[in-house]
């Protein structure tokens, strides 16, 4: 599960809740349409993806719907 924006203020309720902190950049505009991890140029990111991925990290956009129905409103209502 993945916060995005989160303020200093809600980091105690994660952490209460179990969550692990981390901080996966800060931001990018990025086109995605020729977006790619191939070539030299892309080689640390395809490295840092493969590593995450192998440690089981996995990445699924949501909305806040998602989050309520699964039993987390609390921590959106926050």
């Amino acid at each position: 599960m993945c916060f995005y924006q989160v303020g200093p203020g809600a980091l105690p309720r994660y952490l209460d809740l179990g969550l692990t902190l981390l901080n996966l950049g800060e931001e990018a505009m990025v086109p995605l349409a020729d977006f790619s991890l191939e070539g030299l140029a892309r080689k640390s990111l395809r490295q840092s993806v493969h590593k995450l991925e192998r440690e089981g990290y996995v990445c699924v956009l949501t909305g806040v719907a998602s989050l309520v129905s699964r039993g987390l409103g609390g921590v959106v209502a926050r």
